[in-house]
């Protein structure tokens, strides 16, 4: 066994999942549990926490992820658990579902906020509160991610202080988006938000240095709280903008991590996003992709690319990059008069 911090124990590397489990908790109190503590103590009772037990984390963290989600069900040793208990299967097989959601509360406020006026129910849930509950920096690379990961935030009652972008001279970078990375000076006219560019030479062992000197210099300049970023899937990237936030006392959130990918480009149509393919470099799309706007019929199109070859349809594996000309933060729309596209042929990409 090796130990990790704060007395849990695993006797293996931890797997994505677990990792993300990990994480979570490490973060809880500040997350969920200062929340429930405050409520506690308003009603005069103590808050106990027995799923918290270091003993029990320390079980539940050397359960592989393969044995957590099977065939995508999740919560499988509990569900399986309960029919070894002689559960009905009406509760084994339920949906994960939070109680919110369960008990239709979410959709009441909805509606009354609805019949009050309100777009969003983050925005009726809003207009209660004096002040924003915190000041956020957006990292931006010009793309879709990190616009809808900013306005969920902004949504939800978080002031985005200022955009934060790095600009890498390595175009096969892991950490940094690079075609027309240029454009986030525009779209931080658009949207009247202010933009802190960093650059960095490209290198994996200076990328998190520069990174993190870009943060600071946020940070300090705007009086931050805490950081949002747009990761979806890529484990990569969001443990190293963690691990950056941690080391600068910042909060980190990443209100996209593990949303269904079509779930995501369907819900950018919902809220008035306006988005194109910048960047192309799959099989199954050609020169014509670039260029296009993402509507109904490309999110189709991509629905059956993906359950045909099998590749990430929010182009989470470098299928393709998009660039934002409008969306709800914006107060100027962006127009692209005129592009010429360019083709690297070493990774058959074309920009």
């Amino acid at each position: 066994q090796t130990k990790t911090p704060h007395a849990f124990q695993v006797s293996f590397g931890l797997d994505y999942v677990n990792k993300d489990c990990f994480s979570y908790v490490l973060k809880a109190f500040e997350t969920d549990l200062y929340r429930e503590n405050i409520v506690a103590m308003q009603n005069k009772v103590e808050l106990r926490i027995p799923y918290y037990d270091p003993k029990f984390v320390s079980f539940a963290l050397n359960i592989l992820a393969k044995e957590k989600i099977k065939e995508k069900t999740n919560k499988k040793p509990l569900r399986e658990l309960g029919l070894k208990w002689g559960l009905p299967l009406e509760f084994t097989e339920q949906p994960k579902k939070a109680a919110q959601y369960g008990s239709n509360a979410d959709k009441l406020i909805t509606k009354i906020a609805k019949k009050n006026g309100f777009k969003t129910k983050g925005l009726f849930l809003e207009s209660f509160l004096k002040k924003p509950k915190q000041r956020l920096g957006a990292l931006i690379s010009g793309g879709k991610d990190g616009w809808y990961a900013a306005f969920i935030q902004q949504q939800k009652n978080y002031s985005i202080e200022c955009l934060i972008s790095m600009k890498s001279k390595n175009k096969y970078s892991f950490m940094f988006h690079t075609p027309n990375i240029h454009l986030v000076k525009v779209q931080s006219k658009a949207s009247q938000i202010p933009l802190i560019l960093g650059s960095t030479p490209g290198k994996k062992e200076l990328e998190l240095k520069e990174l993190k000197k870009t943060i600071q210099k946020a940070k300090q300049k705007f009086n931050l709280d805490g950081i949002v970023n747009g990761a979806l899937l890529s484990n990569y990237q969001r443990e190293r903008i963690e691990k950056v936030c941690d080391s600068l006392g910042l909060k980190i959130y990443s209100p996209l991590w593990q949303k269904e990918q079509l779930q995501e480009l369907e819900e950018l149509l919902q809220n008035k996003f306006e988005i194109i393919f910048s960047s192309i470099a799959a099989q199954g799309l050609s020169k014509e992709w670039l260029g296009k706007t993402i509507n109904k019929k490309t999110i189709s199109e991509l629905k059956k690319l993906q359950e045909q070859l099998g590749f990430n349809a929010a182009g989470e594996g470098g299928e393709f990059e998009t660039l934002v000309l409008d969306c709800p933060m914006f107060k100027q729309k962006i127009t692209v008069k005129k592009a010429k596209p360019k083709t690297s042929y070493v990774d058959n990409k074309v920009n």
